[in-house]
């Protein structure tokens, strides 16, 4: 629940009564009582503020200065003015525009006219916990510990002692009131005198003096309520508090104001009262209802009107908080979600603050909130409205697009299919015509040489249609070797794999294999491409599955010092010179299911971790999984998880791809920035982008390698 201190309270020029609290801004206007917004970026909540001379709102906190427009309500900052203090107690602005920022035990910030240059930070006894400032004869007095005291435009010095704490001030033609803990004094001719007052509470402490409409009165804000005091026979005639409907007893330094309609306002540590004193009743407000806090999908984020999320984020936690200025202890809460058509969700009413909405289906919501205090006043309902896309491959959009791309894939095939055939009819004719001649002077020759031809044409499109039918169904064992992508969407939604052979089938190749405590996750480019490096890609898989059917909690080394083994016996490797050295370039990742730590190794190929924004390269051996000049064990890495973590493996296909306007290599640092620009995406769309950087990059040129790249998101 919020409890409220009051730090100022003032009205504008257009009747709105504004009050500065440590739990932000509010203003009451038209019977309502509305929570300012705190400006953007800040998250702060403690704000004091006064009216300036041209009708504007001067706030601070201790992130700034700012300034809000009576009329408009538009809010700027004075950005010269970052960081002020950690606490605020008052802030007081000359008749000349200086401006000072009390703040207590921090003594006094000084600020010249229109801010034309740095602040002034004014330390030492006489300027500590001074909680209020006046203007007398041009010049400006407040009051601490050590008594009244005077600023003589560098610092603050003792004007008069006074052996009590001085509260506050009010200036009265050419005298002052000063409030203090030991009672009411005056300030006359430069001289403090303490007045004698008959059957005065020594625990009194007047915090607050304010004018009253008879100016033979003053209104006093004390710890123990506000009083009615006769300057003439200094008497106090009566005091309400708490028992007559305040929010608390004792009264802020400066929590006391008298709108324009004769209404006393009155701020305390624990809210305000509006007070008819011709009534001597209170006014109650209705409580102030907003969302404090929004989760999506379990991470903290902005809850602005009107948004749009995309469909995977459809899993909302609202937390609403009420401010009720008269009583926060018993604050009721009613809110409800409705959605797309009649689509409503269940209605609550109780003390619970938390909204919990998950697996929102597509569509738009409005998310309706209230909230009424101990006095059963009902706030104005408030509406937050959102909406959930649907997936793009759901959207007419699509769904158009997929028919008329299909619609004119046909048509395309059917014009080119007429096309050739109208081609290859005219070449025969051209043929029949050149033959037509010859076949005059020598049929028979001419007939068994075009009878050689046809047989052997049939004979060249007969073993080429085996050989792309050998190769395709090549391309179909391996593809039903490689893990579908299902299984890592099980284990981890967030991801992607993009793949990309140069060729019908690839020697680059990835692999999933889950156990019972972890999975496993890696990317491998085989020596060659095309038919060799398939086989290659083909044996890699088999002989990993093996290794880990075998021993199915192996750590990513020891996983590839068996697999280079297997490697060196498969194929029967011996080193020598001029020797072929098939084997792979691979980083393999084992990954625990509770996604808190992750075992890897590599060979050649590094690993990507960005977290936070900032891009980690984990490098590994440098050497093949196959027979090499240096053959250690390899090494292997541990790296803790964190929520928002990606990890990036790949082959080295993309960087090596030649492109661009001068035809170079794309290059691993372009890579890198490319995936950091993109990685608070979704996976897919990562995927997407980097599908479309490569085209775009590779151009007219023909791909020289395979490529693979895996996305995971934790």
């Amino acid at each position: 629940m919020i409890d409220s201190y009051i730090y100022s309270v003032f009205q504008d020029s257009y009747d709105r009564i504004w009050i500065t609290s440590d739990n932000g801004i509010f203003y009451f206007q038209h019977d309502r009582l509305i929570h300012f917004p705190a400006p953007a970026g800040t998250g702060n909540k403690k704000y004091t503020g006064t009216l300036l001379s041209n009708g504007h709102i001067l706030l601070a906190s201790s992130e700034g200065l700012y300034e809000i427009s009576s009329r408009t309500l538009g809010i700027t900052r004075h950005n010269q003015f970052s960081q002020i203090a950690q606490s605020l107690e008052n802030i007081f602005v000359t008749s000349r525009g200086e401006i000072f920022l009390l703040t207590g035990i921090n003594g006094i910030i000084y600020y010249f006219p229109d801010f034309h240059s740095k602040p002034l930070q004014l330390k030492n006894r006489f300027t500590s916990n001074i909680f209020q400032l006046i203007e007398l004869n041009d010049r400006v007095i407040g009051g601490n510990s050590s008594g009244v005291v005077v600023f003589n435009g560098e610092t603050f010095e003792l004007l008069e002692e006074t052996h009590c704490n001085v509260w506050s001030l009010y200036k009265d033609e050419d005298r002052v009131w000063v409030g203090t803990d030991c009672g009411i004094g005056l300030v006359r001719e430069g001289r403090f005198d303490q007045l004698e007052l008959s059957g005065f509470d020594r625990d009194l402490v007047i915090k607050s003096i304010i004018p009253a409409k008879n100016r033979n009165y003053l209104w006093l804000g004390t710890n123990k309520g506000f009083s009615h005091f006769n300057t003439r026979t200094k008497e106090f005639e009566f005091t309400i508090n708490a028992k007559d409907g305040l929010s608390g007893d004792e009264i802020t330094p400066g929590g006391l104001f008298i709108d324009r309609n004769d209404l006393l306002w009155v701020g305390t540590y624990h809210g305000i009262s509006n007070f008819n004193i011709r009534a001597k009743s209170s006014i109650t407000f209705a409580p102030v209802c907003y969302i404090e806090k929004m989760y999506m999908n379990g991470e903290l984020t902005v809850a602005g009107n009107g948004q749009t999320f995309a469909h995977n984020e459809n899993n909302l936690i609202f937390e609403i908080s009420a401010l009720s200025f008269s009583d926060e202890t018993s604050v009721e809460y009613e809110y409800y979600l409705r959605g797309t058509g009649n689509n409503y969700s269940s209605y609550h009413r109780g003390n619970e603050y938390r909204a919990y909405y998950n697996n929102l289906p597509p569509g738009e919501y409005e998310f309706i909130y209230k909230a009424k205090g101990k006095n059963n006043i009902w706030g104005y309902a408030e509406k937050y409205e959102f909406c959930i896309k649907n997936a793009w491959y759901h959207t007419w959009v699509f769904r158009t697009g997929v028919i008329l791309t299909i619609l004119l894939g046909t048509y395309l095939f059917y014009i080119i299919r007429i096309n050739a055939i109208k081609a290859q009819k005219k070449r025969l004719e051209h043929q029949v015509r050149e033959r037509t001649h010859e076949l005059e002077v020598a049929n028979t020759e001419i007939e068994a040489q075009r009878d050689y031809a046809r047989y052997q044409r049939d004979q060249i499109a007969q073993q080429q249609k085996s050989i792309m039918d050998s190769i395709n169904y090549a391309q179909t064992i391996q593809n039903s070797l490689l893990p579908s992508s299902s299984v890592l969407e099980q284990l981890l939604p967030e991801h992607f794999i993009l793949f990309k052979p140069r060729d019908v089938v690839s020697g680059d190749f990835y692999w999933i294999s889950e156990q019972r405590e972890h999975f496993y996750v890696a990317a491998a480019d085989c020596t060659g491409h095309g038919v060799p490096g398939a086989f290659m890609s083909m044996l890699g898989m088999a002989l990993m599955n093996d290794i880990v059917n075998n021993e199915p909690d192996i750590d990513p080394d020891e996983l590839l010092n068996g697999l280079r083994n297997q490697i060196i016996l498969t194929l029967h490797q011996k080193g020598d010179p001029g020797a072929a050295r098939d084997g792979m370039d691979i980083v393999v990742c084992k990954i625990a299911k509770d996604m808190k730590k992750m075992l890897f190794s590599g060979a050649n190929n590094p690993l990507y971790l960005i977290r936070d924004g900032e891009l980690i390269e984990y490098k590994t051996d440098k050497m093949p999984v196959s027979i090499h000049d240096v053959m250690r064990p390899f090494s292997g890495y541990e790296a803790s998880l964190r929520p928002g973590d990606r990890i990036y493996i790949f082959s080295d296909g993309f960087a090596d791809q030649f492109g661009g306007p001068l035809g170079k290599k794309f290059k691993y640092r372009p890579f890198k920035e490319l995936l950091l620009s993109n990685h608070s995406r979704d996976m897919q769309t990562q995927a997407l982008l980097l599908d479309q950087a490569f085209e775009n990059w590779k151009g007219d040129i023909q791909q020289i390698d395979d490529v693979v790249v895996i996305g995971l998101r934790f």
